[in-house]
């Protein structure tokens, strides 16, 4: 007889089975999940493909996904329960929790793109195509959610606890500001600025500050308190398409180049380069269309490599310090990060057809020591 499935995980989504399949490995996994696996890498094109968990190659049955096997025997069972799927991690960055998924409920997530944490360390989420708010607590219990009335893309957080999201509406000013447990609108940034969209929007502490960026023109604006324009940075050559920002302790403003695949750390006064990392590849320290970054207390830089489907850092001069994590062999790609302050753990939303989940992993950067050797490092 068949053995209840609901202590088996899948091996490429990390969550409870739905539909399993059985490979001949052994190894098991959500019908769907093994579905966008193989199509997605055209393995369907050659017949074969190689196991998410231990890279075995396994035939395509002449039905597809679906001939596989879906009986889990008790014996299966038991050598499952040894066997739980982790992402492929440097030491000391093991995954402590996995939560949120895709779907149209009240508390599910369609398309999240902004990722922050908040002083009191609460998880805090925008989803752009339903335009909604989202706060978790670290243990994945839902705080808070409501809807803008605008569209919504990154979120930043204040000193005082209050998040601040970039708004995509030309119409609208560049940033808002929102009391995420009422949804009360508190203040507005660039009100008389609002001709161009913004996506990626990021907080200086001291003096304050806020800065936004627009992916479409390349362009960085930096606000003041009372929401006027302070400074208004347009480089293509330097930041190419600002996709997500973040500030350092230093007030510099960190980018994620999209088109150029690399992370550029700019003076907020001056708009010049000071670090830029990166470039195009999947070598150590090259990336492939990078999204979120964050920085951590010591203004290490951390990027989720969504190209290459793994999240890596860099110390704050931009030197590559190692792969954190790597996703390649699991569904969905890395699309933002972020650090928890005053512990060591990172948390990385997770994005794909279909597919969305926070995921709080241990970080400890002192486990990556600076490395020479296929650094690409360009102090400008």
């Amino acid at each position: 007889m068949a053995a209840s499935n609901s202590d088996v995980n899948c091996i490429i989504c990390c969550q409870q089975l739905s539909k399993p399949k059985l490979l001949p490995c052994l190894h098991v996994c959500c019908e769907e999940c093994l579905r966008e696996f193989v199509i997605s890498r055209l393995y369907d094109t050659i017949g074969h493909f190689p196991c998410p968990q231990c890279g075995q190659t396994t035939r395509l049955p002449p039905q597809g996904v679906s001939g596989f096997s879906d009986r889990v025997t008790s014996a299966v069972r038991q050598d499952l329960s040894v066997l739980r799927p982790k992402p492929s991690l440097a030491p000391g960055s093991d995954l402590i929790l996995s939560f949120g998924c895709y779907g149209t409920g009240t508390v599910d997530l369609t398309q999240p793109v902004g990722l922050a944490v908040k002083g009191n360390r609460e998880i805090v989420v925008t989803d752009c195509s339903t335009n909604r708010i989202l706060t978790f607590s670290l243990q994945g219990e839902v705080k808070s959610v409501f809807a803008c009335r605008h569209s919504i893309a990154g979120v930043a957080v204040t000193p005082g606890d209050t998040v601040v999201v970039a708004s995509t509406d030309a119409g609208e000013p560049l940033a808002l500001e929102y009391d995420n447990r009422t949804g009360a609108r508190l203040r507005v940034f660039g009100r008389i600025n609002c001709l161009e969209s913004t996506n990626g929007v990021g907080v200086v502490s001291s003096p304050f500050a806020v800065v936004v960026s627009s992916f479409e023109t390349g362009t960085v604006h930096v606000l003041s308190e009372s929401g006027r324009l302070v400074k208004k940075f347009s480089r293509r050559a330097v930041i190419g398409r600002a996709y997500h920002i973040c500030c350092n302790s230093r007030g510099n403003i960190v980018v994620s180049d999209y088109a150029n695949s690399r992370v550029v750390v700019m003076d907020r006064l001056t708009g010049s380069c000071v670090v830029k990392v990166g470039g195009i590849g999947n070598a150590a320290g090259a990336l492939y269309q990078p999204l979120g970054v964050c920085v951590d207390s010591n203004d290490n830089i951390v990027v989720a490599d969504s190209g290459n489907q793994r999240v890596v850092l860099y110390s704050a001069r931009g030197t590559f310090r190692g792969i954190i994590i790597d996703m390649s062999m699991g569904i969905g790609k890395p699309c933002n990060v972020a650090c928890v302050p005053g512990t060591a753990m990172l948390v990385v939303l997770v994005t794909g057809r279909r597919y969305a989940q926070i995921r709080i992993y241990s970080y400890n950067p002192n486990t990556w020591h600076d490395r020479q050797n296929g650094t690409l490092l360009c102090i400008c």
